[in-house]
């Protein structure tokens, strides 16, 4: 049976071979379907093709002649290096002149055989070695489309090339190599990075619209050396994170931040937020005053609670409201003397006059008491909490050992949910109209016209608690 099997697989071949003999006299629609012809030839016949000499026309400089050979046609060029080599590449050109010359018939336009030399000098490969062959090697646009798909949800290459072969019935089947996946990838990643202007415009005009407060977030780490990816991000008027550009530091010295704020002024044309949030760090500090000295700079609240956590972590129990005080401290005081007294009481009571941590904390009280920040424009921002949401999502998808090219093109993901996020929500504030409680308010409904949905809401809210406040007479001094 097996025999059986195998007279049919030579006798098919024959066939073909017979069918796509080049001759004399032999006429093609173009030059490229003349290649093809020679090309499936080669693959019947066990080479590879590869395109030689060609002639233009003097008259009107159109290409009229080709010469396709197989490529261990022509010799080797003599080594003009040192005659010791240590590791001499093989030799794959042996002089063959196996070959098909085409010319241009203008009169017919189409290309005709000129010329076919048959023979070769060397032993012809296996059928089934064929997809080994470079000129038989090529990505079709669909299994680019899969090799796309699979690159961008982090399947390793190694993984995704099996899958792709066990689709078609084996790596004989499947026309590319994994040298050829891998090369595809690397033409496409350079590709993206060149052309991925458009992504930085779409963060330069947000940062124009949105960019007055900022956050500003290094507390994720990335890539083998666990390097600290740098964020700035905002809200948008749908109060949404809203992503205005991001870098990938070697360190955290005051030299790097001061690089990082002048390369983002730079891209946004020097324009300045009004407000930056960061985390409670004095190299970033230097910097931002340094680059930024005319701009408000606030401490991250949550990041505060967390090095108060770090550094008074006995003070945080069941037993003790220190943490209800400290967030008094943070949010509840209107006016410096009250602030001022309930620090101190706060010092006292818990024993703390000595402490490093709350000393240098106070000193820098004017970026993170409401008291201060109060007069700052911030959008009702007061943490870098916004990105932090960005972090957990890079932390489910990014792995440490990713390259630079591959964190990008990950993070370039995240970054399209976003920016869809924030395209869904546009859609569903023209899609659906919003509802006031008073229906006869003129100025709610030409709020509600011009608002968002979220700042709508905010707004509604206001003139809520405005209408329940009350009149209450007061005795005059």
């Amino acid at each position: 049976m097996e025999d059986d099997g195998r007279e049919e697989d030579v006798k098919e071949n024959e066939d073909l071979y017979k069918r796509y003999l080049p001759c004399v006299k032999m006429e093609f629609e173009s030059e490229q379907e003349a290649f093809d012809f020679y090309n499936e030839y080669a693959r019947i016949s066990g080479f590879c093709v590869r395109r030689h000499w060609r002639t233009l026309s003097k008259i009107d400089g159109i290409l009229i002649a080709r010469m396709f050979v197989c490529n261990k046609e022509g010799q080797k060029e003599k080594d003009k290096r040192s005659l010791v080599v240590e590791q001499p590449h093989k030799e794959k050109r042996s002089n063959c002149l196996a070959s098909m010359y085409v010319s241009l018939n203008r009169n017919k336009s189409k290309w005709v055989v000129k010329k076919f030399e048959e023979n070769h000098n060397h032993v012809l490969h296996l059928p089934e070695h064929s997809h080994l062959l470079k000129s038989h090697r090529m990505v079709s646009e669909a299994q680019a489309i899969n090799i796309d798909i699979a690159a961008d949800i982090g399947l390793s290459l190694k993984a995704s090339h099996d899958l792709l072969s066990a689709q078609v019935g084996g790596k004989e089947c499947l026309g590319f190599t994994r040298e050829d996946q891998k090369n595809y990838l690397r033409t496409r990643r350079q590709r993206s990075l060149k052309f991925g202007e458009s992504g930085a415009l779409l963060g330069y005009f947000h940062y124009a619209l949105f960019g007055d407060a900022i956050s500003f977030d290094t507390t994720f780490r990335t890539n083998k050396e666990y390097r600290p990816f740098a964020l700035f991000a905002g809200f948008n008027h749908f109060r949404m994170t809203c992503i205005f550009g991001a870098a990938l530091l070697y360190d955290e010295t005051a030299e790097s931040f001061e690089w990082l704020f002048k390369t983002f002024l730079h891209a946004m044309s020097g324009k300045k937020p009004i407000t930056i949030f960061t985390d409670q760090d004095a190299a970033m500090a230097k910097a931002i005053k340094s680059v930024l000295p005319d701009v408000s700079h606030g401490l991250c609240t949550f990041h505060l609670n967390q090095n108060a956590l770090k550094h008074l972590g006995h003070l945080f129990n069941a037993e003790s409201d220190f943490g209800k005080e400290l967030n008094a401290c943070i949010f509840g005081y209107e006016e410096p003397d009250e602030l001022k007294k309930a620090w101190e009481t706060l010092v006292q009571k818990y024993n703390l006059k000595d402490n490093t941590w709350m000393a240098k904390t106070w000193e820098i009280k004017e970026k993170w008491a409401h008291v201060y920040m109060k007069w700052s424009f911030t959008k009702g921002m007061r943490s870098t909490q916004l990105s932090e949401s960005l972090n957990a999502k890079l932390k489910k998808c990014l792995k440490s050992d990713l390259n630079i090219v591959q964190f990008f093109t990950q993070w370039d993901t995240i970054v399209l949910e976003k920016r869809y996020e924030e395209s869904k929500a546009i859609f569903n504030s023209r899609e659906k109209f919003q509802r006031t409680k008073l229906k006869e308010s003129p100025i709610l409904i030409q709020v509600s016209q011009v608002y968002s949905p979220p700042l709508f809401d905010l707004f509604h809210n206001e003139v809520d608690a405005s209408l329940r406040c009350g009149v209450k007479p007061c005795l005059e001094f």
